[in-house]
């Protein structure tokens, strides 16, 4: 059974481990939207979708992660669909499009609680940091939606060390932590540990939430040089 640990500092009790939703709810076998999600790979329809969600729950992992943006919006309704009167916490993001500002923020809050079917998001997070999108602001809306019970825990995403001080700071004007940054970070893919993004998260007590954690799959042991990934995972570095 998976053990619990605090989510940063913020009260939220979190899985070690979580379950990545990029392709759920497209249709199967259709891999579209975004690079990323051709990356890594076409859904696998429904029913294996309920199936990782069982044998998740089953080993005490109950953290889904989701964004707004994965599948245009159709992972977070079928999150929403398959966590429904589940022990589920759902972790999702403000969308990064270049077409977001920071006063579409509470829109794009309702849109996702409304796809989630519910009325609030156990983590919510920023996806990308944009210049389109001032963080102080931002933080000041996501410490409103946490203090009008639509959000109980804040993150960010991709966020670099210096922006990730400058919305702890922000945060901690409202007594809110922040509490989490969620980064590329695995054996093949170290970054965080040279560009002073992990040290920022254990000096400030920021969890840092690993996506990628298996480097796209290159770590699992599935590929070799008999076995070829396909689509567009072939040509990334790890794979060819």
């Amino acid at each position: 059974m998976e053990h619990k640990t605090s989510l940063g500092r913020s009260s939220l009790q979190v899985p070690r481990m979580g379950v990545g939703a990029m392709v759920w709810g497209q249709p199967k076998g259709l891999a579209r939207w975004t690079p990323a999600q051709l990356a890594y790979g076409p859904s696998h329809g429904t029913v294996e979708e309920e199936d990782a969600l069982e044998v998740s729950l089953a080993a005490g992992v109950n953290l889904i992660d989701t964004a707004e943006m994965y599948s245009n919006g159709a992972s977070e309704s079928r999150v929403g669909e398959l966590a429904h009167g589940k022990d589920v916490l759902i972790a999702t993001k403000f969308p990064p499009s270049p077409f977001s500002k920071t006063e579409t923020f509470p829109k794009a809050l309702e849109a996702s609680l409304a796809r989630l079917g519910r009325h609030s998001i156990d983590l919510y997070q920023h996806h990308f940091p944009s210049q389109r999108v001032s963080i102080p602001e931002l933080m000041n809306l996501m410490a409103d939606a946490v203090e009008a019970g639509k959000v109980k825990a804040v993150g960010v995403s991709n966020y670099s060390a210096e922006q990730m001080r400058l919305a702890h700071t922000e945060l901690a004007k409202r007594n809110i932590p922040l509490a989490s940054n969620q980064v590329q970070y695995s054996l093949l893919y170290r970054k965080p540990e040279v560009d002073g993004v992990l040290d920022a998260c254990r000096e400030l007590d920021i969890t840092l939430i690993a996506y990628s954690p298996l480097a796209m799959g290159a770590l699992t042991g599935k590929y070799s040089a008999r076995t070829k990934a396909s689509g567009l995972r072939r040509m990334l570095p790890n794979f060819n």
